[in-house]
């Protein structure tokens, strides 16, 4: 699982698991939850490219991420974003920069095998 990563408060955050592969077949599906933190809008939430508004407090949020493939098996994962320069000792929280956050699926393999297979990196 890749580090935190932080974004600003109020800014435009873009997921991207769109680089999610199956060696021997397709992802047909994926289905993005947020699983801890602020409550946000997750708009997309069936894409690979969902996005969120992040909210003006600090704090951690957190993804998950689950790709499903052509004969219905299925990967999951999860990622983390901090968010800082908001309330609660943060900065100005100013920010119109888009930010785009990618969760890489690799190949998708019975779920027992999937442990350390997929790597998270801005895009």
């Amino acid at each position: 699982m890749p580090a935190p990563t932080s974004r600003q408060a109020q800014a435009a955050v873009n997921l991207d698991g769109s680089a999610s592969a199956d060696p021997g077949g397709a992802v047909t599906t994926y289905a993005w939850t947020q699983t801890a933190g602020t409550g946000v809008i997750l708009s997309g939430a069936t894409t690979a490219t969902p996005s969120f508004t992040a909210p003006a407090s600090n704090g951690t949020l957190t993804f998950s991420l689950t790709v499903t493939d052509n004969i219905g098996l299925t990967a999951a994962d999860s990622v983390s974003v901090t968010i800082t320069g908001g309330t609660n000792g943060g900065g100005g929280g100013e920010s119109s920069a888009l930010s785009t956050l990618t969760l890489l699926l690799m190949g998708l393999l019975p779920i027992a095998s999937w442990a350390g297979r997929w790597r998270g990196a801005l895009a």
